[in-house]
């Protein structure tokens, strides 16, 4: 056989083999992927003022800076978690959340203290502007418990008040919200997820508001 035959024989063969190789490949599944639900601007906007509103001269001077919440391995993802057994913790599959779970929840109290009106900005970590006060802490549960047929969500933020000028803490306070899966669909399973952040950020928002007026 001629040397230009036989090369034309193996690209034959190679090209053949890798078609082969690509059609035993397994097919990536398709994934879903889900924002956090957000209340209207105007619900947000009732839900998380304070008691006591600060002067409107008080308020142009106040910056706050949000940071994304520290988080384990496991929750500093996107996957939706759900908890079936005692000291178990899996992943729904096919579902993912658009953005990692902790920037998810730093988001979402960005938006209530913006829609508090008690600030004259609320920035985060992401920008290099200076702020007042620093809000941070660490994400220890986001995910849903699952037990004997019962679906509840539950989210817990042990959030933090910083002074930036002088690093000290102001406050520390441990933020538990739980919501109940009211349906069997999934998007049940996100609606509740909505309803537990969005308390959240209310609670936090009010929590926020109160020591800084308190302070001295």
């Amino acid at each position: 056989m001629k040397p230009n035959r036989i090369c034309t024989v193996l690209a034959w063969a190679a090209t053949a083999l890798m078609l082969s190789a690509c059609s035993v490949l397994p097919e990536k599944k398709p994934v879903t992927v889900y924002q956090l639900p957000l209340p209207p601007i105007s619900a947000q906007a009732g839900l998380a003022r304070p008691d006591k509103v600060p002067e409107p001269s008080t308020a142009e001077r106040r910056v706050l800076r949000v940071n994304t919440p520290v988080a384990s391995p496991t929750l500093n993802s996107d996957r939706i978690l759900v908890s079936q057994a005692p000291y178990q913790v899996m992943a729904y599959q096919g579902v993912r959340w658009n953005d990692q779970v902790p920037g998810i929840v730093r988001n979402q109290l960005v938006q209530m203290l913006r829609a508090s009106n008690q600030w004259q900005a609320v920035t985060t970590d992401a920008t290099t502007a200076r702020a007042n006060y620093h809000l941070g802490g660490e994400l220890t549960d986001f995910q849903v418990y699952e037990r004997d047929g019962h679906r509840q969500v539950r989210i817990r933020l042990d959030a933090t008040l910083t002074h930036a000028q002088t690093n000290r803490i102001i406050a520390a306070f441990p933020f538990s919200v739980s919501r109940t899966v009211d349906g069997t669909e999934f998007d049940a399973v996100i609606g509740a997820f909505g309803d537990a952040a969005s308390q959240l950020g209310n609670d936090v928002a009010r929590w926020v508001a109160r020591q800084v007026n308190d302070s001295p």
